[in-house]
């Protein structure tokens, strides 16, 4: 019995081992395809001004690469330096819209009081209702300076 149960393990380690063989050859083959597509979404990642020069450059320095394995790691390091090219970037502005703000925030501000209405009448005792305080108050300020700033800059504010 020990006998044909090292056999079956024997067998099965080697179609493993031929079929993760198989696998590791054909990622292999499809790394310069791989390494193109990183690439690509790493230039994606970059401002529209900066794109086609960052894009010819990464390109000409991936065709350069000597190995296939060379190319995937110089497309990770070009995905992973889009991060610091982006923070050497000019802080861009964000546009928000004080509607949503001002809806999201006056519904927890329901909610909270609500749910503090519902303890209160339940019997318990009034520190119970600090935990909703800590929703309602800012919830209220959110609401007051929302409502206060879409009266003077319109609906979209840029922060």
């Amino acid at each position: 019995m020990a006998f044909l149960i090292c056999a079956c393990w024997f067998f099965a380690a080697t179609v493993g081992g031929l079929i993760l063989n198989i696998l590791a050859t054909d990622v292999y083959e499809r790394c310069p395809w791989i390494a193109a597509w990183i690439l690509e979404r790493a230039v994606k990642r970059l401002p529209d001004d900066k794109r086609a020069r960052y894009r010819e450059e990464w390109a000409s320095h991936l065709a350069d690469c000597t190995t296939k394995l060379d190319q995937i790691w110089h497309a990770a390091g070009s995905w992973w330096s889009v991060g610091s090219i982006l923070r050497r970037a000019p802080h861009v502005t964000r546009r928000y819209r004080l509607d949503l703000l001002i809806t999201g925030s006056a519904l927890v501000m329901v909610a909270s009081t609500g749910e503090a209405v519902v303890r209160l009448l339940a019997g318990m005792p009034f520190w119970f209702l600090i935990p909703s305080a800590f929703q309602i108050v800012p919830a209220g300020v959110v609401v007051v300076l929302g409502i206060r700033l879409r009266w003077e800059k319109g609906n979209i504010v840029e922060l």
